[in-house]
């Protein structure tokens, strides 16, 4: 099995046996030991696969972590598509995103369960298991949309005032 060089800024993040961050240079590179093969990721593809893992959009992704200021949205779309299924990059982020559904405190089920009880509890309240049953049911989208409907007269008011420096 291939080890990780000997460097003095190399920690284990805790990811997986073989999962190491490095500091080399000013620049940070998370490899994944598998067998003899080693995967790297540079830090800008680590930038991408966070923001992935943390609720971007592959496009917006991208211009978080690539200088993409002077690239066609098509363009941004297609090399974020790419990115987006390099393998390296896939195993990175569903490996973020484990460890961000470890780190989460309450979850939807958690939510789903915990109201079920208390709609289904002999020893709830008619009201407390209505209202449980009302936010299951927005929960799960079973309610109609909600249509706001607006109408009336805006009026705007624009006061100009006029201050004399010299008070």
């Amino acid at each position: 099995m291939s080890q990780l060089p000997a460097h003095s800024d190399t920690f284990t993040l805790g990811l997986s046996p073989f999962a190491a961050l490095s500091n080399l240079g000013g620049f940070f590179i998370w490899s994944t030991l598998k067998g003899d093969t080693a995967m790297t990721l540079t830090a800008k593809q680590e930038q991408f696969a966070q923001a992935i893992a943390s609720g971007m959009n592959q496009s917006d992704a991208y211009r978080a972590a690539y200088d993409a200021g002077g690239m066609k949205a098509s363009s941004v779309t297609e090399k974020a598509s790419e990115l987006a299924n390099n393998v390296k990059v896939t195993s990175r982020v569903a490996e973020l995103q484990a460890q961000l559904a470890e780190k989460q405190l309450w979850t939807r089920q958690d939510s789903v369960t915990e109201l079920a009880e208390i709609a289904r509890g002999p020893e709830s309240k008619a009201a407390e298991k209505i209202a449980a049953i009302k936010e299951l049911n927005l929960m799960h989208g079973f309610n109609a949309p909600t249509k706001i409907e607006m109408g009336g007269v805006l009026i705007h008011r624009i006061e100009r005032v006029i201050v004399d420096a010299k008070n």
